[in-house]
């Protein structure tokens, strides 16, 4: 029966999919959100 697939060849691989994979999976914090879209800063036009 062969082993678990690639887990003794590529340990560092897999820490690093799991760390994107998480990444992906959590919501990003709001200093991120204004990081990767800079637009967020800018305020909405006042009422009239």
């Amino acid at each position: 029966m062969p082993d678990a697939v690639g887990l003794d060849e590529d340990p560092e691989g897999l820490v690093e999919l799991v760390r994107k994979t998480m990444a992906r999976l959590v919501k990003p914090t709001r200093m991120e959100q204004i990081r990767s879209q800079p637009s967020l800063l800018r305020r909405p036009p006042p009422f009239d």
